[in-house]
């Protein structure tokens, strides 16, 4: 039973957030399962169901989303991936176009903060290519690229 976690009319608090990794993990463990098994059309519902329920904007956590766009490439879901893909690189993006503002000393203090944002892009273009959706992966590597370029200092590589 769900209740409203899927809502947009209540408040998901620090807590409820936090508890939605427990089922993502376990959500993204079904789906594989199902996936190694050739149940492709259960393994959609199970991926289906975690969005639904436990929404990116709601939730947080974008790593533990990441299973989830790679079982909709596998199981034909290019799309899907893509739109859930968009939504995970806006956030990047924005952290990145956040620190971007600040003066360089003050970014040398966020090293890690902007660094982990900068890697976790990075990985969502590794899922493109790992799913061999290399045209999408080109599309958005240059743009990629300017991000990370505006941190340089940090010696980060491009794609």
């Amino acid at each position: 039973y769900w209740g409203n976690s899927g809502s947009s009319e209540i408040y998901h608090d620090p807590e409820t957030r936090k508890n939605s990794i427990s089922y993502r993990t376990n959500l993204a463990r079904l789906m594989e399962q199902l996936i190694n098994e050739g149940d492709h059309k259960k393994a959609k519902e199970i991926i289906d169901l975690a969005m639904e329920k436990m929404p990116l904007q709601k939730f947080g956590y974008y790593t533990m989303v990441e299973p989830f766009v790679a079982g909709y490439y596998e199981v034909g879901e290019k799309e899907k991936a893509r739109d859930i893909l968009n939504q995970l690189m806006i956030k990047y993006q924005e952290n990145l176009d956040y620190y971007k503002e600040f003066r360089i000393n003050d970014q040398n203090d966020y090293y890690v903060e902007i660094v982990t944002s900068i890697e976790r892009y990075r990985d969502l273009l590794n899922l493109m290519k790992d799913s061999k959706d290399l045209e999408y992966f080109n599309k958005h590597k240059a743009k990629f690229n300017t991000y990370n370029s505006y941190f340089s200092r940090f010696e980060r590589e491009n794609e």
